[in-house]
Formats: C-alpha cells, sequence, structure tokens
C-alpha cells in the first residue's frame, strides 16, 4: 500500500473571522446553558462552534491557493451548513431521556394529528399494538388532554385537540 505522510498547512485567519468566531462561540454556549438539559446541551453547543470554525479552514483550503487563509465568507459558509447540523443535533439531545414507552406514545399522537378521526384499530395496526397497550396509550393521551376519544357502536375514533380545546 502506499504511505502517507502528514503535512502541516499553515492558516491564517484574519481578525474579524476571529472576533465572528467568538461572538458565534459565545452565542451556542448560552443556548447550551438556557437549554433544559444544560448538562447534555452546552457541550454540544461548543462542539458545534469548534466544528463550524473547523469547517471554514476546510472551506478556505479547498481554494487550493498556496496560503489558506480564512475570511469571512468561509466562516458564513461553514455557519450556514452548522444551522443544519444543529436541527439535526437538537432533535436527538430531545430523543435523548425518552423512554420507550413515551416514543410509542408521540408516535400513537402523531399518527392520530396526520389523520383525524383515524380508528383505533388502525393505529393499533400501524403501530404494531396489542390491544392492552392501544388501551394504555389511548387512556394517557386522553388523560393528557391530548386526544378525545368517540365511540359508535364497537368503533372508537381518535381526534386530535388543538390548544384551544377543539377537535
Amino acid at each position: 500500500g502506499e504511505t502517507f505522510t502528514e503535512k502541516q498547512i499553515p492558516v491564517t485567519m484574519v481578525q474579524e473571522v476571529w472576533d465572528r468566531y467568538n461572538e458565534l462561540e459565545r452565542e451556542l454556549t448560552q443556548q447550551g446553558l438556557d437549554n433544559t438539559d444544560p448538562a447534555m446541551a452546552t457541550p454540544m453547543y461548543i462542539r458545534l462552534a469548534t466544528s463550524t470554525l473547523k469547517t471554514a479552514i476546510l472551506i478556505a483550503a479547498s481554494r487550493c491557493e498556496k496560503d489558506v487563509i480564512v475570511k469571512l465568507t468561509d466562516l458564513y459558509k461553514a455557519m450556514s451548513l452548522a444551522e443544519t447540523w444543529k436541527m439535526h443535533a437538537e432533535s436527538v439531545l430531545l430523543e435523548l431521556g425518552k423512554s420507550s414507552s413515551e416514543k410509542i406514545v408521540e408516535r400513537a399522537l402523531d399518527k392520530i394529528k396526520r389523520d383525524p378521526g383515524v380508528t383505533r384499530a388502525t393505529v393499533m395496526r400501524g403501530l404494531h399494538l396489542t390491544a392492552k397497550e392501544a388501551d394504555w396509550i389511548i387512556n394517557t393521551l386522553v388523560q393528557r388532554a391530548l386526544v378525545k376519544s368517540d365511540k359508535a357502536g364497537r368503533t372508537e375514533r381518535l381526534y386530535p385537540i388543538t390548544l384551544k380545546g377543539e377537535i
């Protein structure tokens, strides 16, 4: 195989990049501290700031010029990419700590919101639930005032309840 040697390339960042990066790092650190779970969020946001700076360096290096000089436009491009990463990281953060039963309750609620008036049987089939599991999930949603259950004969239909209490 081939042997690769590590080559260090000097990188220069203009002062306005450092200024804007420091501002970004402060903003993201504060978002982490203000989060409902700062112990998990703060390191994630700090890492995101660092990854953004590294991405700006890679963008600058991709110009293949003799000297790698990170400009403010490089940082802004990296920040644009980091916004997408941030959304994904936040969704992962939201899922942390949720029990499997809480996740299935959320999936059932999503199904009911997507198809108001859906039958209990359809929800059970779609989520592969037993009758006992469906009872527990639907009772939980009704108790939380998130769903209204309407029975007509043997058919039970489920409707989401809006913030105003309307169906």
